[in-house]
């Protein structure tokens, strides 16, 4: 299996995000991966980042298999390291093409003893090594909106630096500003309004202070987002939302009731976006409760 990669194009790299619930049955059901993924096949995505890749037992076969199922469908060399949250097992992951990527270093559990520095991976363009860029793939608390302003502040530390970063994962939050799916917490559960909510003043209100504090909160007075008192980083979804002239509401990404824009790719301001490319798709609440999001970025070219 081979393929040629443009110099042209070495720096845009196709990169996809999805969380399969319960990592498919924990393995048990990944025939179903083809058919969730079947959008990556003409993408054919550099990088993948998965939620809830419960794929390591028995003996790690199912992220093997994983890797392998998304290698043919995407007609690509994925390599795959499966990282480690604290609260349940229900890790992430992230696959990177080798025939386009390297894997330069990663902070994981047999790696690392930091716990704040968990579920990073450095890739350096392959042909380009001074091209690289550091993942991080989070999976931020479901339930308590005090605990993701916790994980929202602790990865802000981890930002700055001289690569470009990229974010994306579930993080479990939505984000200030009109232009965002928002809840009508009248219509939750007294006992669930707290999972995404914030009681204030006026009422419930969707919890954004975790997804505020990495790309600032919006100015409702000037319609702009205060990416100044962000931690550097911006939304792919709310720059797709200004390159198609601010045209409608961003796209939700699960398929619940009064679902929310929960799922994000996160960058640095150094990280384009290949205009017409950020997609959420809509995909079938029968295999997998959240959808997949694709997206091209673009590196910065580095000094040599």
């Amino acid at each position: 299996m081979t393929r040629s990669v443009s110099r042209t194009s070495t720096r845009e790299l196709p990169l996809a995000l999805v969380n399969l619930e319960d990592g498919l049955d924990s393995g048990e059901k990944l025939h179903l991966l083809s058919s969730i993924m079947e959008p990556c096949r003409g993408i054919r995505p550099a990088i993948i980042a998965v939620n809830e890749a419960r794929w390591r037992m028995p003996r790690g076969r199912p992220e093997r298999e994983a890797a392998a199922l998304l290698s043919q469908l995407c007609d690509a060399r994925y390599e795959i390291s499966v990282g480690q949250i604290e609260r349940s097992d229900h890790p992430p992951a992230l696959l990177w093409d080798t025939q386009r990527l390297d894997l330069v270093e990663y902070s994981t559990a047999s790696t690392d003893r930091s716990l704040w520095k968990r579920n990073t991976w450095t890739l350096a363009v392959l042909d380009s090594p001074n091209d690289a860029v550091r993942v991080i793939v989070p999976h931020w608390d479901y339930a308590s909106g005090t605990r993701r302003l916790m994980e929202a502040e602790t990865l802000a530390s981890h930002v700055g630096g001289s690569l470009p970063v990229v974010v994306a994962g579930d993080l479990n939050s939505t984000a200030s500003g009109p232009h965002l799916p928002h809840r009508d917490y009248t219509r939750v559960p007294v006992h669930k309004r707290r999972q995404k909510g914030r009681l204030t003043a006026v009422g419930w209100v969707d919890d954004t202070r975790a997804l505020d504090t990495l790309i600032g909160p919006w100015d409702t007075t000037t319609n702009t987002r205060h990416h100044q008192d962000g931690a550097g980083l911006y939304a792919l979804a709310e720059h797709d939302w200004q390159q198609r002239n601010r045209q409608g509401v961003l796209a939700s990404t699960t398929h619940i009731e009064q679902s929310l824009l929960i799922d994000w790719i996160l960058a640095t301001r150094d990280v384009g976006l290949v205009p017409g490319t950020y997609r959420v798709w809509e995909g079938d609440p029968a295999w997998t409760d959240h959808k997949l999001i694709t997206a091209t970025i673009t590196l910065p070219p580095r000094v040599r």
